[in-house]
C-alpha cells in the first residue's frame, strides 16, 4: 500500500504528522553548491536550522547531555529520543544525492572514497528487520554524528550537503519513539575504522539477545505494532539501495520509452520503403481495401510497394573497423547505399532479396595501418571483400572520400533526405567524427538508425545481439563478417528483412502476450532448478562421525621413472594379450 509524504514523514518520525520547520530533521530537497545567486538568500547550515534547543536535545541524547545515558554495552537499547541514519544510506550519499558531477567527484574521493568515511569515530546500532524485509540486520549511526560529519564536509568545501527531504528518500532519517521497545535499536560498539566496522559487522546478536540486567518484555507486541515496525523498515532499507525507488522509476520508464521509439523507427523506415501509409492519408483508400477484402495490414511481397516511398531517401549503412590492440587506428571503411528511388515498381521479393540487389558498397583499407590484422579477439579478413573492390586510402584523404559517399545530388540540384543506419552505429560514429567527419553535421540527415535496436523491438529481446547472429536469424547467409565493407552491406540487409517481416506478421505474427508468459515460465523454472542445484551435497546425514579428515594440501608423490616405464610396459602386455584373444 503506498503512503503520502505525511504518513511516511509520521511512520518515520515517531508520530508527528506535520514535519517540524526546524530541527536537525528539516531536510532540503538535495545538495546544493555553494554558488548562490547574488540575490538568493542563502540556506541555513545544519548547525542554525531550526530551533537550538530541539537540536541540542538530540545531540544530548547520545553525548550524555539532558540526563540520558548514551549505550556503552553490547545490545544495550538506544534512547527513546535518538534518531538514526542507515550506514548504507550514509556511504552512497555523495553518489546518490549529489547531482553535481564535479562536486560528487569532489566529495566523495574526500571524505568517502577508500575508507576515508569510517577513519572517524562512529557508534554503530543495529536492528533486526522483518525477514521478509531483509535478511540482514540493519546498522545505523546516531543522527547527531551524521549532522557533525556533514558540518565538516561543509567548512571544507563549497558543499551543502543536507538530510534529504521526506520528498527525495524518508528513510535516510528515521526515529524510534513511540515504538516497543522490542522494536528500538540496541548498540552494537564503537568504530574508528573500517577494520572496526568489519568486525562489528561480524558479530551482530540474534535477534533475541538481550544485555544482562535488562528487563524481559510483559507481552508480545501487537499486531498493528508489527505492521507499523515492519512499513518502518521497508522505508529505511529503501534508503540503503543505490537508486531510489523514484530513480528506479523514472530508469524503467526511459527504458520503455526507449523501446516505443525502436518500435516507431521500423514503422517510419517502412513508410520511407512504401510498406506502411501515413494514418491521415489512409481515409477513402482504406475503407475501399476493406471493401476489395484486404486489410491495411496485407503486403504482397512479390508485387512493388502498395504506398508512395515516403521523403524519397537515400539509406547509408557504415561499418568502422579498427585495430583489436589499439582502437585509435582505423584499418577499414565500410559504406553502403540504398536509394529508394532504385526501388520504385520493384517488388521486394521474399524477406527483401529483390531490393538487396540494389545494395551500393564500397570498402575502404587505411594504407598506413594494412599491416595491422585482428586475430585474438575477433578475426579480421581486410582483404576478403565480397561486393567489389577494396580501395587502400591514406589516413588524411579518408574524411574527403567519406564525405563524398554522403553527397546525392537529385537530376534538378536539390539534395536528397539521407537515413545513416549502422549496427551499434553509436561507435561508427564516434569513430567517423575521430576521423574528422562528423555525419551528424549534414542539413540533410532526417534520422539515424540502428538494426541492433530494431532488431531487439522485433524480437522483444532484452539485450543486443551480433551482426552475424542477426543475419542467421533472419535467414542471411553472412559471408567473412568482421570486413567493414562486408558489414555495411549485411547491415542494409538486415535492416530491408526486419521492416518488411514486421510488415508481413503485423495481423499474422507472434502473440506477444502468449510468448512473454511463456518466458516467465522458463525463467521460473530455471531457477527453480538453479535452486534445487544449489541445495545438493549440503546434508552429511547417514556419514557416520565424519570420518577421517582429508589432507589436500598433501600431494601424492610422483612415481618414479622406473614405475612409469613398467606401468607402461604392463598395460601393453594387456593390450597384445586382448588383441591375440580376439584373433
Amino acid at each position: 500500500m503506498s503512503l503520502t509524504k505525511a504518513e511516511r514523514f509520521k511512520l518515520l518520525n515517531g508520530g508527528d504528522v506535520v514535519p517540524p520547520t526546524g530541527g536537525a530533521s528539516r531536510a532540503s530537497t538535495n545538495i546544493e553548491s555553494g554558488s548562490q545567486s547574488p540575490t538568493a538568500t542563502p540556506p541555513p547550515s545544519l548547525s542554525e536550522q531550526g530551533s537550538e534547543a530541539a537540536t541540542e536535545r538530540t545531540r544530548g541524547s547520545l553525548s550524555g547531555e539532558n540526563s540520558l545515558i548514551p549505550p556503552t554495552k553490547l545490545g544495550q537499547l538506544a534512547s527513546i529520543e535518538s534518531s538514526f541514519c542507515p550506514v548504507q544510506a550514509v556511504t552512497k550519499y555523495p553518489y546518490k544525492y549529489i547531482h553535481d558531477r564535479l562536486l560528487q567527484d569532489a566529495v566523495a574521493s574526500s571524505f568517502f572514497a577508500g575508507g576515508r568515511f569510517f577513519e572517524r569515530h562512529w557508534s554503530i546500532f543495529y536492528i533486526h528487520p522483518p525477514f521478509d524485509v531483509s535478511r540482514k540486520p540493519l546498522l545505523l549511526l546516531p543522527l547527531t554524528q551524521v549532522l557533525s560529519f556533514f558540518d565538516t564536509i561543509n567548512k571544507g568545501s563549497t558543499a551543502l550537503l543536507r538530510i534529504p527531504s521526506q520528498s527525495d528518500d524518508c528513510g535516510f532519517q528515521v526515529s524510534f519513539a513511540g515504538m516497543e521497545v522490542s522494536f528500538r535499536p540496541r548498540h552494537l560498539g564503537e568504530s574508528t575504522c573500517r577494520g572496526d566496522f568489519q568486525n562489528l559487522e561480524q558479530m551482530v546478536p540474534a535477534a533475541t539477545f538481550r544485555p544482562d540486567g535488562e528487563t524481559p518484555e510483559l507481552s508480545p507486541p501487537s499486531e498493528r505494532s508489527l505492521e507499523a515496525f515492519k512499513r518502518k523498515m521497508e522505508l529505511v532499507h529503501e534508503a540503503t539501495k543505490k537508486k531510489s525507488r523514484a530513480a528506479r522509476a523514472k530508469k524503467q520508464q526511459d527504458r520503455i520509452e526507449k523501446q516505443r521509439e525502436w518500435g516507431r523507427q521500423i514503422k517510419r523506415t517502412q513508410r520511407y520503403l512504401g510498406l506502411r501509409q501515413r494514418q491521415e492519408q489512409g481515409g477513402l483508400e482504406q475503407a475501399s481495401r476493406h471493401e476489395l477484402g484486404m486489410t491495411d495490414h496485407f503486403i504482397d511481397l512479390e508485387s512493388p510497394a502498395p504506398y508512395p516511398m515516403e521523403s524519397s531517401v537515400v539509406f547509408v549503412s557504415v561499418d568502422i573497423e579498427s585495430f583489436e590492440r589499439d582502437h585509435r587506428k582505423i584499418t577499414e571503411i565500410g559504406i553502403s547505399v540504398l536509394d529508394t528511388k532504385d526501388l520504385d515498381g520493384v517488388p521486394p521479393g521474399k524477406g527483401g532479396i529483390e531490393w538487396m540487389k540494389h545494395i551500393r558498397a564500397k570498402h575502404l583499407r587505411i594504407r598506413e595501418h594494412a599491416h595491422l590484422r585482428n586475430k585474438d579477439f575477433v578475426v579480421g579478413c581486410a582483404d576478403r571483400f565480397e561486393f567489389g573492390e577494396s580501395r587502400f586510402v591514406g589516413m588524411r584523404e579518408a574524411p574527403s572520400i567519406i564525405a563524398e559517399s554522403f553527397r546525392f545530388p537529385s537530376a534538378d540540384q536539390t539534395t536528397r533526405n539521407i537515413i545513416l543506419l549502422g549496427h551499434g552505429i553509436d561507435g561508427d560514429i564516434e569513430y567517423l567524427k575521430g576521423m574528422g567527419y562528423n555525419p551528424l553535421n549534414l542539413n540533410n540527415l532526417i534520422e539515424v538508425l540502428d538494426t541492433s535496436a530494431m532488431y531487439r523491438y522485433l524480437k522483444r529481446e532484452p539485450n543486443p545481439r551480433s551482426l552475424g547472429s542477426v543475419l542467421s536469424d533472419l535467414d542471411i547467409m553472412g559471408w567473412n563478417l568482421h570486413n567493414a565493407g562486408n558489414d555495411a552491406v549485411y547491415t542494409l540487409q538486415a535492416m530491408l528483412a526486419i521492416v518488411i517481416k514486421a510488415a508481413t506478421e503485423r495481423d499474422g505474427g507472434t502473440d506477444w502476450a502468449e510468448e512473454r508468459r511463456k518466458r516467465v515460465g522458463e525463467a521460473a523454472k530455471e531457477a527453480v532448478e538453479r535452486a534445487l542445484e544449489d541445495g545438493e551435497g549440503w546434508s552429511s546425514a547417514g556419514e557416520g562421525d565424519g570420518g577421517v579428515a582429508d589432507k589436500p594440501w598433501l600431494k601424492p608423490p610422483r612415481p618414479s621413472r622406473r614405475q612409469r616405464s613398467a606401468v607402461r610396459n604392463s598395460q601393453k602386455g594387456q593390450q597384445k594379450d586382448a588383441d591375440f584373444k580376439q584373433q
